[in-house]
C-alpha cells in the first residue's frame, strides 16, 4: 500500500488526498476476497499465445469453449482475446461503453441479461484453466466509446461531474504536436460538440474520446475495472496504446512520465492484491522507448517487440540474416522477471512505423502486392501471413520457426495456422458497418470451421501442411527451455551460406537453430528436431533444431 501512496502522490503532487483515501480503503476491502494465486508469477514467459476475435473465431463465447480441445492440441497455453467488452463496435470493440460487461452478440442467447453473460464468460475461463489455458483481455485505457454514460453526460452538460472525465478545449487547437495516428482515415485530434460547444480530444476515431487522467477519479474507475476482472479469473491484460495516457502542451503527448506512473500504479494495485496477473503494453515504439515500460520490473510485466516484426519479413524478402540478427543485438536488456512478446501478424497492419524510409520502401514494394492493402498512406500492409508469402508453405513454415525461436513469447494469430487468407466480402461489409474503409478487416475475417475441417484431413492441402508443422514444433518449443529464456547468441555461418540465419539459445536443453532463407539448398549435415531425422542438405527455406 506504501507504494501505491507513493506513486499516487507523485502523480497528483498531494492534491488529491481524498481520492487515495477512497482507493486505500476500496482495496483494503477487495484484499478479503480470495484470488486465484500462482504457482509460477512469471507463467508468461512460457506461454504460446493465440490472439483471437471471438465473434469471428466460432461466434460465440459458447463457440470458443468448444473449440478448447484444438488449441489445446495446437499448443496453446494462453489465449489473448480482442475485445470482448460491451461496445458499439466501431473499432472493432476499441470502442468500449461499458468495461465491466461481456457484449450480447458474443453469446448464443442474444436476450440474456447483464449478469447472465458474465456467467458464461465466467463458466469459460473455468473451462480454459481446466484445459491448461490462460485467458488474457484486452483493456483500452487511452479512451472510451462515445457512448459510455459518463460520456453521454459530458456532452449534455458541461457542468457534468463526467464532464472532467475527458478531455475538452475551447478552440481544438491544443497539443499541436500530437500526430494523426488514424493518418488518411482522420484530418484532426479534435472533435466538436454543438451541445456544450467545445471540442473533446481523440487520438483515435472521432467515437473514441480520450479519458483525462489529471482528474484522479477517472484513475480510480479505471483502477476498479481491473479489480473486477481479477477477481474474475482474467490471468492477465493487454494494455492498449498506453503511449497515449497524459497530455502535456509543448510535447507529442506519448510515453511521458505520468503515463508511466499511471501504470505503476495500476501493477501495485494488481501485485497488492495477488502477484501474478500479466500486464502488457501495446506500445508502438522503438525498443529503445518501449524498455522504459519495463521500468525495474515494477511496471508492465511484458511488451511487444514490434521493431522485430518488419525485420523478419525483410530478412524474408532479401534473404538476409542481418536485419534480424541486427535488431535484436540493438535491443536493450530487460528485467529477468519481464518479457518481450513477438509475433508475425496481428489483427492491426504490418506496420512499417519502425523502419527506416528504404527498408519501408523495401516493404511495401515487396509485399504490398494489392493496393487495397495500403493501410494508413503506406504506414502499414493489412495482408494475412498467407497473403505476404505468396501462400508458400515452405515460407510460412520458415517464418513460424524464426517466430517460435527467437528470444520471446510467441502470439499466434488466429487463422494463420491453416493458412487464412484476406476476405473482401468481409471487408465490404465492415466498411457499411463502420463508414470507414479500414483495411485492417481484410485480415479480421470469419472462421469457416466446416471448410477448415475438410481441408485439415487432407495432407495435400496448405493448410494441413502448415498446421501439422506448427503443432510438431510448438511441441518441441515446450520440451526445451532454452526457448524460454532472454539469452540468444547469434553464430556466423557465412562460409557455407550468407543466407543462413543461425543462433543458438542456452538452457538446460540448448539448441542451436538455423535457418535457409534462401531459395538454394546448402549443405548441411546434423541431427534434425523438426524432422526427427539425420539431414544432409538443407534445403530453400528449411529450419533446423539441433540439440548442443
Amino acid at each position: 500500500m506504501e507504494k501505491i501512496q507513493t506513486l499516487w502522490r507523485e502523480l497528483y503532487k498531494n492534491s488529491e488526498e481524498q481520492v487515495l483515501d477512497e482507493l486505500q480503503s476500496y482495496l483494503r476491502d477487495q484484499k478479503k476476497s480470495n484470488f486465484a494465486k500462482y504457482d509460477d508469477e512469471q507463467w508468461y514467459q512460457k506461454a504460446v499465445v493465440y490472439s483471437l476475435y471471438v465473434q469471428f473465431f466460432d461466434r460465440t463465447i459458447e463457440g470458443l469453449k468448444k473449440r478448447l480441445p484444438y488449441l489445446q492440441d495446437l499448443g496453446v497455453n494462453c489465449l489473448w482475446l480482442l475485445p470482448v467488452l460491451e461496445s458499439p463496435m466501431c473499432d472493432a470493440g476499441y470502442d468500449v461503453s461499458d468495461y465491466m460487461s461481456i457484449r450480447s452478440d458474443l453469446v448464443e442467447n442474444k436476450t440474456q441479461s447483464k449478469q447472465e453473460r458474465l456467467d458464461v464468460f465466467r463458466d469459460f475461463i473455468t473451462a480454459a484453466h481446466e484445459h491448461g489455458i490462460r485467458i488474457v483481455i484486452d483493456v483500452v485505457l487511452n479512451h472510451s466509446s462515445s457512448e459510455h454514460r459518463f460520456f453521454q453526460q459530458a456532452i449534455q452538460d458541461r457542468n457534468s461531474e463526467y464532464h472532467d472525465y475527458y478531455v475538452w478545449s475551447d478552440t481544438g487547437k491544443e497539443y499541436p504536436q500530437t500526430r494523426i495516428i488514424f493518418e488518411g482515415l482522420c484530418t484532426s485530434n479534435w472533435e466538436y460538440s454543438s451541445n456544450v460547444n467545445r471540442y473533446y480530444l481523440h487520438r483515435f476515431y472521432p467515437q473514441q474520446p480520450d479519458w483525462n487522467y489529471r482528474n484522479p477519479k477517472v484513475l480510480l474507475h479505471i483502477l476498479r475495472i481491473f479489480v473486477f476482472w481479477k477477481q474474475f479469473g482474467i490471468d492477465g491484460f493487454r494494455l492498449d496504446a498506453t503511449p497515449f495516457l497524459w497530455k502535456e502542451e509543448g510535447t507529442n503527448c506519448e510515453s511521458l512520465p505520468q503515463c508511466h506512473t499511471i501504470l505503476k500504479i495500476i501493477r501495485a494495485v494488481l501485485d497488492y492484491l495477488e502477484p501474478g496477473t500479466l500486464l502488457l503494453a501495446e506500445a508502438c515504439q522503438p525498443t529503445s522507448q518501449t524498455v522504459a515500460y519495463f521500468a525495474e520490473g515494477d511496471e508492465c510485466h511484458a511488451a511487444y517487440h514490434f521493431p522485430l516484426m518488419p525485420k523478419i519479413f525483410l530478412s524474408l524478402a532479401k534473404q538476409n540474416p542481418r536485419y534480424i540478427s541486427d535488431i535484436w543485438q540493438q535491443t536493450q536488456q530487460i528485467p529477468s522477471a519481464c518479457q518481450w512478446f513477438v509475433f508475425l501478424r496481428c489483427h492491426d497492419e504490418l506496420t512499417l512505423e519502425m523502419s527506416s524510409s528504404q527498408e519501408r520502401s523495401l516493404l511495401y514494394e515487396h509485399y504490398c502486392k494489392n493496393p487495397q492493402w495500403n493501410f494508413r498512406n503506406k504506414n502499414g500492409i493489412s495482408a494475412r501471413l498467407s497473403d505476404l508469402l505468396d501462400k508458400d508453405p515452405r515460407q510460412i513454415k520458415l517464418a513460424f520457426t524464426i517466430l517460435a525461436t527467437l528470444p520471446g513469447t510467441p502470439v499466434i494469430y488466429y487463422g494463420d495456422e491453416i493458412a487464412m487468407q484476406n476476405d473482401n466480402v468481409f471487408y465490404e461489409e465492415m466498411i457499411e458497418h463502420t463508414g470507414y474503409a479500414d483495411t485492417r478487416n481484410l485480415c479480421r475475417n470469419r472462421m469457416d470451421w466446416q471448410q477448415a475441417q475438410n481441408a485439415l484431413e487432407n495432407a495435400q492441402t496448405l493448410e494441413h501442411q502448415v498446421h501439422t508443422y506448427l503443432r510438431n514444433l510448438l511441441q518441441i518449443r515446450q520440451q526445451c527451455d532454452c526457448f524460454f529464456q532472454h539469452n540468444v547468441q547469434f553464430v556466423d555461418l557465412s562460409d557455407a551460406s550468407e543466407k543462413l540465419l543461425v543462433y543458438d539459445r542456452a538452457g538446460t536443453k540448448s539448441c542451436r537453430v538455423v535457418h535457409n532463407l534462401g531459395e538454394e539448398p546448402v549443405a548441411f549435415c546434423c541431427d534434425d528436431m523438426i524432422t526427427g531425422s539425420k539431414i544432409e542438405v538443407l534445403q530453400a527455406y528449411q529450419s533446423v533444431i539441433v540439440e548442443l
